[in-house]
């Protein structure tokens, strides 16, 4: 688990931001968002950066990350989800992958309106105090 940098008056969502190359992305706990109870991150915990279109990187804290699977070759092996098949409508997809079920998250969709520019007003302000520390200070 990568340090992570925080500001004060972050939403509990919000752990902290992961500096990736110079720019922030806050980290959010799945199970935080999702209201699943809080566990304290572990040395190892995974961090899943999405980069929605449009927005800057959001990084999900999940427990763990038990395989990686290829999405089937043809949308016809997938089945639809209905909005009130996830919070917020989240989930658009599964399909079977062995003896389980696979659910296809929507990065866009993880989010409310609200949220997003909370996490967008966070990381520019984040960052701009990020920058601010690393010029050196004027003579």
């Amino acid at each position: 688990m990568p340090a992570l940098s925080t500001t004060a008056g972050c939403p509990p969502l919000v752990e902290g931001f992961l500096n990736l190359r110079g720019s922030l992305a806050p980290v959010v706990s799945l199970r935080r968002l999702f209201s699943l109870g809080d566990r304290s991150p572990e040395l190892y915990s995974p961090l899943i950066v999405l980069r929605p279109s449009g927005e800057g990187p959001v990084a999900l804290r999940v427990d763990s990350v038990d395989e990686v699977v290829v999405l089937p070759e043809t949308p016809q092996q997938m089945r639809p989800l209905g909005p009130a098949d996830s919070y917020n409508a989240c989930a658009r997809y599964a399909f079977t992958q062995g003896d389980r079920d696979v659910v296809l998250l929507a990065p866009d969709l993880l989010f409310e309106a609200k949220e997003r520019a909370c996490l967008a007003d966070l990381r520019r302000d984040a960052q701009r105090r990020m920058e601010g520390l690393s010029r050196p200070a004027a003579e």
